[in-house]
């Protein structure tokens, strides 16, 4: 009985698998695509000049498709460069500051991407710009611009950024379109949710929205230089950030295609194809005109015209003034599959696409962007319930300090498995705080930092923190020292709240409350690196700095990206101030983080100080940059100076100020520079070298003198003399990779080793006699691309993957 049973049983699963086969099927045609998100036309700007590029088209064949090829005109001289891309043609354009990228047609599932810097290639003088290949891997679906920085999204990996070092994304990011601005990433994440991320240093924290009491999910962002406009699926339009425009409602068009943004400009292109704008005026003969798209970056607006796809720009700073067409014939958008798009075709692109070679011959077009209501299709009463939301109370509150906004989120209840907020600083109650510190006790006290005590406690998440409170004191010597408590704390919240670099500590909240000014960090478990060098257990065997170069150049590498990020990165720029290694601090994967921002400030804010006024001369004796005590003048120089007094520590083991042991007695004190400069200069390095550390072998050697050549060159006297950061952080980074491929021989088999497991030549070159005292040191010469010195070729990826 129960075979003959089976047939039908079989029969029916077949049936079952054939229904659900089928309505997968229909669920994966009715499921849209995933959103394209390319041009053909890209603004740059330089000093004296605006940069408009564009896909030009250059012919059409008979049978369908044509060729275009990459330009750029410099306004308002009119002079055009063009930009070969060999045998495949380019597909979408990007550019920012000084930098033009453009993406190559996908062949095989496969695209190229080629960068140029506008500045290198005029100063090469070559007959043809030649740039760089920056990117080869699976096609992108979305490619953005802004600042220096250009990213991507493919759906194959994580965001992929170039050019921008500072960033530092979660793993597992999956966006569905991205949008960049001068200093920082927004993104909607995929699925149900929709949710909105930012991240960077360059503008406020990510907002959330709510509308009715619902949570907003949203279908499109831009950025700006300094703001972001997004738009959610009822038709809300929000902007925040520095710049972001005022708009009646009235003024919205019912519906959009696209927006554009700009430094104080932004623009919508209206699903009539009009477009209108705010912080820059539309001239008066384009008012009624028809787009198929828009660009903008700083006061530039270029729309690309329905009719004949000619390219016309405006502006705020008369550059167009009188000439707004600026191509006559361009790609009106980038060629995609036909079954990509999701909504229309603009017209008679299928003739300039053609058919897709690397696409599997599929007939190629370029798809219109999709219409989506605005508030101004919908019911007054709905109009005003789309508001930003900073925490349960949909309550916001502004500070402002200087040219800063800081968008404060009140503090929440979180359970351990939601994530923390990527940027944002939460307010605590002082009540919070001291019950979580149980009342500020001795016992959870953990250190001091530039205006108070620091403790460390658990917050109710789960997460480990350090607390910095300032010191309390309103009579007598001590005022002055709470008034600069009081300057200590409103300089890190002003700074930590707009910067995010994973070799930054991060500020997570503060308190500002009945006097109190308590800001909450990240609790950072293996201490100050100060403590590693020269506390009580140094060098007992504990610590991975004493165990290997390698580890010791890891926190020197860490530290100078910090430091890079806050002079390269930061807008503006960054001075700490008070770089030392008891504000180098490590987490529990021994990443070297910058910390204490007390006594930063703002490059250019106060780049001359007097002893009179309350930007005077600061830091830690020792540390301090003598040009800037001697001159009152402050630069990035400075920290230089500072970051090689740490380096040159790093490489002797010996504190800033220290005793001679060569003389008797207790010996006088003497500068880390006095000690090492000289042996340095002299190629006597072993002669300095930290001897708790197992000596130097293979590469080792190399890379360990060439991080004591950077700290010499790092103390100058003369600021001008020192290198940047970024050269800094370019010879850590290839002393590190020294490091890790350092291969010695095996002195008694003559097999390769790794000088992990090797012998030492530096413990060889010690037991030599002294008359054969030549170090190994001496055997090669060393450049150090500073100065006039050539630099040591070597490649630098900055992916985010």
């Amino acid at each position: 009985m129960l075979m003959s049973r089976r047939p039908g049983l079989a029969t029916s699963t077949t049936r079952l698998l054939v229904v659900i086969a089928f309505l997968l099927a229909v669920a994966a045609a009715a499921a849209p695509p995933s959103p394209r998100q390319f041009s053909t036309v890209a603004i740059s700007h330089t000093r004296n000049s605006t940069l408009v590029c564009a896909l030009i088209i250059d012919r059409v064949n008979e049978d369908g498709g044509g060729n275009s090829k990459l330009q750029c005109k410099s306004m308002p001289d009119g002079r055009l460069t063009s930009y070969p891309s060999a045998d495949i043609p380019f597909n979408a354009i990007a550019a920012g500051k000084d930098f033009l990228c453009g993406l190559m047609a996908p062949v095989g599932g496969h695209a190229a991407m080629r960068w140029w810097s506008f500045t290198e290639e005029e100063e090469a003088r070559r007959s043809r710009p030649v740039g760089r290949r920056i990117y080869w891997g699976p096609s992108l679906r979305s490619m953005s611009a802004g600042g220096p920085h250009v990213c991507g999204l493919s759906d194959d990996h994580d965001p992929t950024c170039w050019e921008w070092p500072g960033l530092d994304l979660p793993k597992g990011l999956d966006f569905s379109l991205i949008a960049l601005g001068q200093d920082f990433l927004c993104g909607i994440v995929k699925g149900d949710d929709t949710a909105m991320r930012c991240y960077g240093g360059a503008m406020p924290s990510t907002p959330q929205f709510t509308a009715d009491g619902v949570d907003v999910t949203f279908q499109t962002v831009a950025a700006g230089r300094r703001h972001a406009c997004a738009v959610d699926k009822l038709g809300g339009l929000v902007c925040w950030g520095d710049g972001n425009p005022t708009v009646r409602l009235d003024e919205l068009p019912a519906d959009m295609m696209a927006m554009a943004l700009g430094r104080n400009t932004t623009c919508i292109l209206a699903g009539n194809g009009t477009v209108r704008c705010w912080g820059v005026k539309v001239p008066e003969e384009y008012t009624h005109t028809t787009f198929v798209s828009i660009e903008a970056d700083g006061d530039t607006v270029c729309a690309v015209m329905t009719s004949n796809y000619s390219v016309v720009c405006w502006g705020n700073d008369g550059r167009f003034d009188g000439r707004h067409l600026v191509y006559n014939n361009t790609m009106p958008g980038a060629c995609a599959p036909k079954s990509n798009c999701s909504c229309n075709i603009v017209p008679d692109s299928g003739r300039l696409c053609g058919t897709g070679g690397g696409l599997g011959g599929e007939e190629l077009a370029v798809c219109s962007p999709c219409k989506q209501p605005l508030n101004a299709s919908r019911k007054s009463e709905k109009k005003a319930h789309a508001t930003v939301r900073l925490g349960e109370s949909s309550s916001r509150r502004l500070c402002r300090d200087g040219d800063v906004e800081i968008m404060v989120m009140p503090a929440r209840e979180r359970s351990a498995s939601q994530p923390a907020r990527p940027l944002g600083c939460e307010e605590f109650t002082l009540k919070d705080l001291s019950r979580l510190t149980n009342a500020f006790a001795e016992e959870a006290k953990i250190g001091s930092g530039s205006f108070g005590s620091v403790y460390r406690a658990k917050l109710p998440d789960g997460r480990e923190v350090a607390i910095k409170r300032a010191e309390r004191a309103s009579t007598g010597a001590r005022r002055r020292r709470r008034f600069d408590a009081e300057r200590a704390f409103r300089s890190e919240l002003r700074l930590l709240s707009r910067v995010n670099h994973r070799n930054l500590v991060s500020l997570l909240g503060f308190c500002e409350e009945r006097g109190e000014r308590i800001l909450v960090f990240e609790f950072m478990p293996h201490g100050a690196l100060h403590d590693h060098l020269h506390g009580e257990d140094a060098g007992s065997g504990h610590s991975p700095l004493f165990s290997s170069w390698e580890a010791r150049l890891r926190v020197a590498l860490d530290a100078a990206r910090g430091v890079e990020y806050l002079h390269c990165y930061a807008v503006p720029p960054i001075i700490h101030r008070d770089i030392k290694p008891s504000n180098i601090l490590l987490d529990d994967d021994w990443t070297a983080k910058v910390s204490d921002f007390g006594l930063s400030l703002v490059s250019g804010a106060s780049a001359s100080a007097s002893p009179t006024t309350t930007s005077g001369t600061a830091g830690t004796v020792g540390y301090m940059d003598p040009e800037y005590y001697r001159l009152q003048e402050l630069t990035e120089r400075s920290d230089v100076y500072s970051f090689g007094v740490v380096l040159l520590e790093l490489v002797t083991g010996r504190k800033a100020i220290h005793r001679d042991q060569s003389q008797e007695g207790s010996g006088s004190p003497r500068n880390v520079i006095e000690f090492a400069v000289p042996a340095v200069e002299a190629g006597n390095i072993d002669k300095i070298l930290d001897s708790r550390v197992p000596a130097p072998r293979g590469h080792e050697v190399e890379a360990v003198a060439r991080v004591a050549k950077i700290g010499a060159e790092c103390v100058r006297p003369r600021g001008r003399g020192r290198p940047v950061m970024s050269e800094v952080v370019a010879e850590l980074e290839w002393a590190v990779t020294l490091c890790e491929e350092c291969v010695v021989r095996s002195a008694s088999g003559g097999r390769n080793s790794s000088s992990r497991n090797g012998g030492s030549d530096m413990s060889r070159s010690r037991s030599r006699s002294e008359s054969e005292d030549r170090s190994p040191y001496h055997t090669r010469e060393f450049s150090f691309g500073f100065g006039r010195v050539a630099g040591v070729g070597h490649a630098r990826s900055y992916s985010t993957m």
